[in-house]
């Protein structure tokens, strides 16, 4: 499943895409669906690309003996013999974060990967492999997010890192920032799958903190900031955040409020990165899960200078963002020319990568 409306002008991108759905000829990327289609188990590796303290390097990576994804578990996450069930996320929303780590997971298993997210296999379960985000943006959106946390844990002393719509997010278990503290947040029924899965996992982190919380329900969307910091959240360190796959889910009010308690909960030298939609695209009704796109600008530099992001702030075209496979890095268009403002937004169907500093 992917939520591309340009998928002609996007298929062109061959094998540096590595699509699943659309990018067939890449050899590798057939291999890989026909294991998902097949529930085969992944095949085990001398080395992936992971993430140290100076840059990205290769360590030897382990792979699931089962698929844990069909046992059940307590509330408390500890196992139980009665009613075996394949355990699932209840929402939409949810859903999406499965599909996300399932492609995350096929991105894992090639030779020239971008990075290794290992887990990605047993949080993405049987239906999300079934049904893989389009890595025509995942693996992108992936790599930009990890190179942003790293240099800014580096440059601007970030000892925090918020997972606004987290997901089946691992980053806590494959970055190594030995002094990060991560905070995850995202509906309750992400964590109830998610928390056992990760129960015998190494962080790589100096803590991890899930918060379970439901943006789309009065009196949560709202309080959320108090539950952040009564689980350890200090507004007085720099933090990065991150709201990837979220923003265009948000009514635009709700998007505000949040623009509000970030900008409020955030020290100086704290950065954030979001990916986004143009106001067309959300005029396109793309549906994703069974969640429509409900908001999108043509300006996010304008909408977060005035809650004080707007050092370094750059909404870019994510047309001009190129996955290079031979350097195993993105290669990201310099200059105004790929920057989206709203004279070359209008009427036109954008994905936006937007970053900003306070």
């Amino acid at each position: 499943m992917s939520w591309r409306v340009d998928a002609p002008r996007r298929a062109r991108t061959l094998q540096n895409d590595c699509d699943v759905e659309l990018v067939t000829q890449d050899p590798f990327v057939a291999s890989a669906k026909r294991r998902i289609t097949e529930q085969r188990e992944p095949p085990k590796r001398k080395a992936a690309l992971t993430a140290s303290c100076s840059g990205w390097s290769d360590r030897p990576v382990s792979t699931p003996a089962k698929d844990p994804s069909t046992a059940t578990f307590s509330s408390a996450g500890g196992k139980t013999n009665a009613n075996k069930q394949v355990m699932e996320v209840a929402t939409g929303p949810a859903f999406t974060g499965r599909m996300c780590a399932a492609s995350r997971w096929i991105e894992s298993q090639r030779p020239d990967s971008l990075f290794s997210d290992p887990l990605g296999f047993n949080l993405a379960g049987i239906k999300g492999r079934q049904n893989a985000m389009g890595a025509w943006i995942l693996v992108p959106r992936t790599r930009f997010g990890d190179d942003f946390l790293i240099e800014k844990y580096h440059s601007n002393g970030c000892r925090q890192l918020v997972l606004l719509g987290a997901g089946m997010d691992a980053r806590a278990f494959r970055l190594n920032l030995p002094e990060l503290e991560v905070f995850e947040i995202d509906q309750q029924t992400t964590f109830d799958v998610k928390e056992p899965l990760l129960a015998h996992e190494r962080l790589t982190v100096k803590g991890r903190h899930a918060l379970g919380v439901d943006f789309n329900v009065p009196g949560e969307k709202e309080t959320w900031p108090e539950k952040l910091i009564s689980a350890g959240f200090d507004v007085n360190i720099p933090t990065v955040w991150l709201l990837e796959g979220l923003v265009y889910y948000l009514p635009n009010s709700d998007f505000t409020l949040m623009q509000q308690q970030i900008s409020t909960l955030s020290a100086p030298r704290s950065a954030l990165f979001h990916d986004a939609v143009s106001r067309s695209y959300v005029d396109a009704k793309v549906v994703v899960a069974g969640e429509p796109f409900i908001s999108g600008s043509d300006d996010y530099p304008r909408l977060w200078q005035k809650y004080g992001f707007g050092k370094n702030s750059r909404a870019i075209n994510f047309e001009h963002i190129r996955v290079n496979r031979s350097t195993r890095k993105l290669d990201v268009s310099p200059g105004t020319s790929s920057e989206v403002d709203p004279a070359r937004a209008r009427g036109q169907l954008i994905v936006i990568f937007f970053h900003a500093e306070k």
